[in-house]
């Protein structure tokens, strides 16, 4: 049996079904309920959790970032503010460099 046929028969049989507008007991009141359950119980509790996790994940950025910074080795050890902006801005060219 292919599943186009089997699609085709589920569709049959929805079809053969008689419309009706009652809603089961047990559906109606599983979602009554979580509508009068409130979403968040402790809404400045929720509150400060997720600042707690911003600030969590924010100072691991800073930690990540400056581990990394210090991995990479500067290719110019002396070099003045200028140079040094120079080699951020523009894009490094290997023939000038000298290793």
């Amino acid at each position: 049996m292919t599943p186009e046929s089997k699609i085709t028969e589920l569709w049959a049989a929805a079809r053969k079904a008689p419309n009706s507008d009652r809603v089961p007991y047990a559906f109606e009141s599983r979602v009554m309920a979580a509508l009068q359950s409130p979403a968040i119980e402790n809404p400045v509790g929720a509150a400060v959790t997720g600042l707690w996790r911003a600030a969590l994940l924010s100072v691991a950025a800073a930690v990540m970032a400056t581990g990394l910074d210090f991995a990479v080795q500067d290719p110019v050890v002396e070099s003045d503010v200028e140079e040094t902006l120079e080699l951020a801005v523009l894009p490094v060219d290997d023939a000038e460099l000298e290793l």
